[in-house]
C-alpha cells in the first residue's frame, strides 16, 4: 500500500472505527504500528472495542492531519483478525516498545500481550489486531486530490 509509509506509519494517533453490538459506530485513538506489511492495533479485552471486534470485525482507520489546507489524511477500510502466534506477538511488542520509544514495554503471555511495569506484569490482556484492508482512500489537502485503493 503506497501511502503506508507517510501517512500510517508516521501517525501519532490512528481512529479506529468499530461497530457496537446494537449497530452504532465506536469510534476511538488508538496507536497504530506497520509490521509485516500490514496494519495493527491493540486494545484491552475489557474494553467496547474488543467487544465490539468479538461481535463484527468489520473496521475503518484513519489517519492524516486536522488541517483543511495541506497533508494527505487515508482511511483503511478492512476486516481486523486476532494475533495469537507468538512470534507475531513478539514483533509487535518490538514495534509499539520502538514506537512509544520504550515508555511501552510488553511480555508475550498465552496469545496475547501484557504490559510489563516498574518489573510486574499487569493482570490485564493485551489483544493485538492485524487489519487486512479491503479498500482505502486517501485525500489529498489544498488540491483536494481523492485516490480509492481496492484490495
Amino acid at each position: 500500500m503506497g501511502v503506508r509509509p507517510r501517512v500510517l506509519a508516521g501517525a501519532e494517533l490512528s481512529w479506529l472505527t468499530t461497530t457496537c453490538p446494537g449497530g452504532g459506530p465506536h469510534v476511538t485513538a488508538v496507536v497504530t504500528v506497520w509490521v509485516d506489511e500490514a496494519l495493527h492495533f491493540m486494545t484491552g479485552d475489557h474494553e467496547q472495542k474488543s467487544a465490539n471486534l468479538a461481535v463484527d470485525a468489520r473496521v475503518a482507520v484513519t489517519a492524516g492531519r486536522n488541517d483543511g489546507e495541506q497533508g494527505l489524511d487515508v482511511v483503511v477500510e478492512g476486516t481486523a483478525g486476532l494475533v495469537t502466534d507468538p512470534a507475531d506477538l513478539a514483533r509487535l511488542a518490538e514495534a509499539w516498545a520502538r514506537r512509544w520509544e520504550g515508555r511501552l514495554t510488553m511480555v508475550v503471555e498465552d496469545g496475547s500481550l501484557r504490559h510489563l511495569a516498574d518489573g510486574e506484569v499487569l493482570p490485564f490482556r493485551i489483544e493485538a489486531y492485524r487489519v487486512v484492508p479491503t479498500a482505502a482512500y486517501g485525500h489529498a489537502k489544498g488540491t483536494f486530490g481523492h485516490t480509492r485503493y481496492l484490495f
